[in-house]
């Protein structure tokens, strides 16, 4: 139960970072930002539908005082196809974003693969976002087949969960690390600091 709580809280802070990154590209548009608000309050409210799979997806095995998982998939697939709908829909709305607020004119695959025409720092968003979403929405696929996959017994559908969410959270921090820290790209970018006045 601990161990679910944890992964729910974590899978929660790494949509965060996500979705302050939405936040940050949509920060004129009011609507936009408090409908992926709105879609993050969802997601976490589906991400605790995993707290019903400690909690009721288990019956005695006959006079032995042990118990066995039974297989009940629907909470559970939900609770994993969850981030990747919120991931793909901030990946997608972000790109859109970027990719109109400047003028590229004719774009190749070159170009769009490897933002290559765009400014540092939006090329830093796009590509960070870029690595984030294919890792993690591969390991959240993996784990969704595994979920309703029915040859597999119910414990082993479920044991890509602590390290999808593990990925998940170590991509979140390393792409926002490299964000802030300008470590995107070969050349040397220095960051100035925040100053505050002395009374």
């Amino acid at each position: 139960m601990v161990l679910v709580a944890f992964q729910v809280l974590s899978s929660a802070a790494s949509s965060y970072l996500f979705l302050k990154r939405a936040h940050a590209v949509y920060f004129k548009h009011k609507i936009v930002k408090h409908t992926f608000s709105f879609l993050w309050l969802v997601g976490v409210g589906t991400s605790c539908a995993a707290f019903s799979g400690p909690l009721h997806d288990s019956v005695e095995i006959a006079d032995t005082e042990h118990c066995i998982r039974i297989q009940d998939v629907g909470a559970i697939s939900i609770a994993f196809m969850d981030p990747v709908l919120f991931d793909t829909l901030v990946f997608i709305a972000v790109a859109y974003k970027i990719l109109t607020s400047h003028q590229m004119g004719v774009v190749g695959w070159k170009t769009l693969c490897c933002w290559t025409a765009l400014p540092h720092f939006s090329r830093s968003v796009l590509q960070g976002g870029q690595q984030y979403y294919l890792i993690t929405t591969g390991v959240n696929m993996a784990r969704l087949i595994m979920t309703l996959a029915p040859t597999l017994s119910p414990s082993l559908q479920v044991i890509l969960a602590s390290p999808a969410v593990a990925l998940t959270t170590v991509m979140a921090c390393r792409v926002h690390r490299n964000l802030i820290t300008g470590s995107n790209e070969s050349t040397d970018v220095v960051l100035t600091t925040i100053v505050f006045a002395h009374r």
